[in-house]
């Protein structure tokens, strides 16, 4: 899934889910390529407030690029 933000410290960016750890969402950043944790409660807030818009469900090729360069990100 990617999602538009429309608002805050990181307007204009994308964020494409990867996975979820604990209590944090773990996001690729598009087009900055950077890692972004999203605690659990904020990614809610987020979504009610609009400041997170769903998009769409990636391509599985365009999916596993992100994924790939995420990998790459954590280790």
């Amino acid at each position: 899934m990617i999602y538009a933000v429309n608002g805050g410290d990181y307007l204009g960016e994308f964020f494409v889910y990867m996975d979820v750890q604990g209590d944090e969402y773990h996001f690729l950043s598009l087009p900055k390529m950077e890692l972004r944790k999203v605690p659990k409660d904020k990614f809610a807030f987020a979504i009610d407030g609009k400041v997170l818009e769903l998009i769409e469900k990636l391509p599985a090729d365009t999916y596993e690029v992100c994924r790939s360069q995420y990998e790459n990100i954590n280790n």
